[in-house]
């Protein structure tokens, strides 16, 4: 289930970005809340199963993306829970990051967002780190 979904999803997120790209072709910048390399962290075989699956390369796939930030999960006392379309718990989810953050923490580009006391704080720190990159903080 999780093979057929993630299959999916790629396949998806190639299409809005290039769906993007198309509809706005002067657009400076793009920006996501998930980039190619996300499924690796539910790929059964890893990584390197996931890129040998799709017939890709770890270095093709970051050079999509001039930046990345990571925005660190929360404690577990700040983890809003599983809702109805999750499937994984609050032990899972820090695995999930893990396995993220190892591949995404590759990139040249890689900006990691540590956790506040308040999701505001976190989105405000992530904000200015962006406008720093876009030239505009």
């Amino acid at each position: 289930q999780r093979i057929v979904f993630q299959r999916t999803i790629l396949q998806v997120q190639y299409n809005l970005e290039t769906l993007t790209l198309l509809k706005h072709p002067d657009a400076k910048f793009l920006l996501l809340d998930r980039g190619s390399l996300d499924g690796v962290a539910y790929w059964p075989t890893g990584y390197q199963g996931f890129l040998k699956e799709f017939n890709l390369t770890l270095d093709g796939e970051l050079s999509r993306y001039d930046h990345v930030f990571f925005l660190k999960m929360p404690p577990k006392e700040q983890f809003a829970g599983m809702g109805p379309e999750r499937f994984h718990d609050y032990a899972q989810s820090q695995e999930i990051a893990a396995r993220q953050h190892e591949v995404w923490s590759r990139h040249k580009a890689f900006v990691e967002i540590d956790c506040q006391a308040n999701v505001d704080k976190k989105c405000e720190i992530a904000l200015d780190a962006i406008l720093k990159v876009i030239g505009a903080g």
